[in-house]
């Protein structure tokens, strides 16, 4: 739930981005003299920490107050929940790149968010869904492959050569979803 969670905040931060697009903001801010390179590297970096910031907080509590082990392979914890991160971050600025209002995206976030934690088994398990069309659509879902490389390394220690085809699909997403989004959101100044 930690992942579906941090999907919330991540996603609902990039409202400013949405408000920047209608206020004309953006429009001054892709003509200004920085370079794009330089404002979307600051924007993945920004929502990134941001999540980071939420995800960490919630395993502090779990081990600190609860008594929760994620086990002792912290390095492959912080890359699993480091690449889910991006993904969502790439995933939201697709989203905000496809819609024309602050009150599209207030729209479009719940149900991207939910729909994905459906199909990524944030909810059940992926075991339990027997529709090959719903397993199909759960391989372009990051929150799959967030809760599988968590669940690898703390339940079975999974090592990095476990895990790499979960981190692969995580990567292909970002560039996928990330292409999408800045393709679209920088399009009507090239």
């Amino acid at each position: 739930m930690t992942l579906y969670f941090v999907m919330y905040t991540v996603l609902f931060q990039m409202m400013s981005i949405a408000e920047q697009k209608t206020d004309g903001t953006w429009d001054r801010m892709m003509l200004s003299p920085v370079s794009k390179m330089k404002i979307f590297s600051g924007l993945f970096l920004y929502y990134f920490l941001i999540g980071l910031i939420q995800v960490g907080l919630s395993f502090l509590i779990f081990t600190q107050w609860i008594g929760f082990s994620f086990g002792d392979q912290y390095g492959l914890l912080l890359l699993s929940i480091s690449l889910f991160l991006i993904s969502i971050v790439a995933l939201g600025l697709m989203l905000v790149s496809l819609v024309k209002t602050p009150q599209q995206l207030q729209a479009v976030i719940p149900i991207v968010a939910t729909a994905s934690a459906m199909l990524g088994g944030a909810f059940w398990p992926l075991e339990f869904v027997t529709q090959p069309v719903l397993l199909i659509f759960s391989r372009v879902i990051p929150i799959r492959y967030g809760i599988e490389t968590l669940s690898d390394v703390i339940v079975r220690g999974a090592s990095m050569s476990e895990l790499v085809l979960s981190y692969g699909f995580l990567i292909a997403l970002t560039v996928l979803f990330g292409a999408i989004g800045l393709f679209f959101l920088e399009r009507k100044h090239n």
